[in-house]
């Protein structure tokens, strides 16, 4: 069920995309060149997923080409790789969102950057986490604000200590580009805490949008099931 909450998530944000695609100008090329990256990544390797979930829960039947699985997996396994593998792709979200930053920082340059975003990530993390709280009743993990709240303190922290490991390795002489492969995996989380938490904005502004109260009321729990599971 996750799954299939996370399918309906990523159909809203990816047609919500291709709308800001088809109606883009030259400022927001950069950033939608770096969504469609992270988005190509994390929905490659959800498809991958999710077909190897349905896989083992047929058992021996998954095998079976009369159920399409293989077939499917096969064409899916490919995408991790084409058109950018999925690494580098997220690694280019992550770095776009380094750079977000770059008109506060003036002239410092891209590791005055990660100073700044080092200094700015101290800050902001001694406001509340909202999963600090350990409220546990279903009015509150309901409640779309937390979702939205807890998933945008989960990639806040981790912008800012990535920030602050890029730092200290810059700071002690490593070449940037080094420091930047042996934070690798630090990026890659953020860059998919930073989807997961656009796609759950967009299903949000979906629930928010539609005027069907039954159909609505549907999407909200696939709304919920997709924030909690993440």
């Amino acid at each position: 069920m996750p799954h299939l909450a996370t399918a309906y998530a990523l159909d809203f944000a990816v047609k919500r995309l291709v709308r800001r695609l088809v109606d883009h100008t030259d400022d927001d090329a950069r950033e939608i060149e770096v969504l469609g990256a992270a988005y190509k990544a994390y929905t490659s390797r959800f498809a991958v997923d999710t077909l190897q979930c349905c896989r083992e829960a047929c058992g021996g039947q998954g095998y079976l080409s009369l159920n399409r699985i293989g077939p499917l997996r096969a064409d899916a396994d490919v995408f991790t790789t084409f058109e950018g593998a999925n690494p580098v792709l997220l690694q280019l979200a992550a770095k776009g969102l380094l750079t977000e930053y770059r008109t506060q920082v003036g002239e410092l340059g891209a590791w005055g950057m990660v100073r700044h975003l080092a200094g700015r990530a101290s800050t902001a993390l001694t406001e509340l986490n909202p999963v600090v709280t350990r409220k546990s009743d279903e009015e509150h993990l309901r409640a779309p604000d937390f979702q939205l709240d807890a998933l945008r303190y989960r990639e806040e922290r981790l912008l800012g200590t990535v920030a602050r490991r890029l730092k200290s390795r810059i700071d002690d002489g490593l070449d940037s580009f080094v420091a930047m492969n042996e934070c690798q995996d630090h990026l890659i989380a953020l860059a998919n805490a930073y989807v997961e938490r656009l796609v759950l904005e967009t299903f949000q502004q979906a629930v928010d949008d539609c005027a069907d109260e039954a159909l609505r009321a549907a999407l909200t729990t696939l709304r919920d099931l997709f924030a909690l599971a993440r």
